[in-house]
């Protein structure tokens, strides 16, 4: 049996949010928790390359569209494109930031 992957893309927010991130817990706590942390988010991301459908289905928001609870402080959003075999992760969002406000905003 083979396993479908897909491209994982990661939207410039997405990577904006991620650096927010890094300078936040970098002046909360210290740059190599902060590093190492970010670098766990990109590393699930990049994990999304095989059964990306493994996480909760959002139509009510976008079809195609998915939420990924990430060690219980951050929601990764992305979106499925099984024609071009790509997700893309539109945001992380950190403690509590109203994910789905902005995701129906921005889409």
């Amino acid at each position: 049996m083979t396993v479908k992957r897909y491209t994982v893309k990661i939207e410039e927010e997405a990577q904006l949010q991620i650096e927010d991130l890094e300078t936040y817990i970098s002046e909360n706590d210290s740059p190599k928790t902060a590093s190492e942390y970010c670098d766990r988010i990109y590393d699930f991301c990049e994990s999304l390359t095989t059964f990306p459908k493994r996480f909760t289905h959002r139509d009510d928001i976008r079809e195609g569209f998915y939420e990924a609870g990430f060690e219980r402080r951050a929601t990764i959003t992305y979106s499925i494109n099984d024609t071009e075999d790509i997700v893309t992760v539109f945001g992380v969002y950190y403690g509590g930031q109203d994910w789905e406000l902005t995701s129906r905003i921005s889409l």
